[in-house]
């Protein structure tokens, strides 16, 4: 009789994950390279609003990477400050702490491509690299090899 129980158990446990499907969200991660050191988000927050997809990603340290995305369908958007159609692109941010001391730099080149927007389950996939300049004293960074994956959205 024990031995049913716990292989009833284990039928009721794998049903239950299979049925799961995609809101097992431990898959969703973002992450570049900066100046050629690693980042990694802990945590991520994705919003869709109008044809805007708006993603912020935290790492442990607090360093934060900002994209807005001038388009919800999949394709490649380009970041080009001259173009006269900033609709079509997207834009770009890092923000760190320099000797407590914020520091924000905004994207003046790159590229985005958005791989996958999956509507059904609002979650989108993507990778993204851009150079990027401070307001101040016009010093850059380069965000390369950046990608975000699984991403759940909220709609506004």
């Amino acid at each position: 009789m024990k031995r049913l129980l716990n292989s009833l158990l284990v039928v009721v446990m794998l049903l239950a994950l299979s049925s799961c499907d995609k809101e097992l969200s431990f898959l969703a991660k973002m992450t570049a390279k900066i100046d050629g050191n690693s980042w990694s988000s802990i945590g991520r927050t994705t919003i869709k609003q109008a044809n805007t997809f708006l993603i912020t990603g935290t790492s442990t340290d607090g360093d934060i990477i900002v994209l807005t995305i001038n388009g919800t369908s999949e394709g490649v958007y380009i970041l080009d400050p001259i173009s006269a159609t900033p609709q079509t692109g997207f834009a770009g941010a890092y923000n760190t702490t320099d000797d407590g001391d914020n520091v924000s730099f905004i994207a003046t080149s790159g590229e985005l491509s958005l791989t996958e927007v999956d509507s059904d389950n609002s979650r989108i996939s993507g990778s993204f690299a851009f150079s990027a300049r401070t307001v101040t004293d016009s010093t850059s960074v380069e965000i390369s090899s950046g990608i975000f994956e699984d991403l759940k959205y909220t709609s506004q």
